[in-house]
């Protein structure tokens, strides 16, 4: 009993302080109540085939999918902005805003 609250109160200050990503602390915590014995690999396991759980890490990787396209497009906009302005610079336009 003593190891499940300490590893639910270290989990849950982990969750709360986004240092670690959310999945990797859920799978160390899965993982530390099968190496304390308080779970059998069995019941650790049988929590990933429930439909919100599958649910969930398909919304991780939809957002991350969304993050790495977010910064590629941003990047692409701003270097498109950057040669604009220095293609104005070398032809001796003058630079608006």
């Amino acid at each position: 009993m003593l190891y499940t609250l300490i590893i639910l109160g270290i989990s849950a200050l982990l969750f709360v302080s986004g240092r670690i990503r959310s999945d990797l602390v859920a799978v160390c915590a899965a993982l530390a109540l099968v190496l304390t014995g308080v779970l059998s690999p069995e019941e650790a396991l049988a929590g990933f085939s429930n439909p919100i759980v599958i649910m969930m890490a398909a919304l991780f990787i939809t957002c991350s999918y969304q993050s790495i396209a977010h910064n590629k497009v941003g990047r692409c906009t701003n270097q498109r902005e950057h040669t604009t302005h220095t293609s104005c610079k070398s032809q001796g336009h003058k630079q608006t805003g």
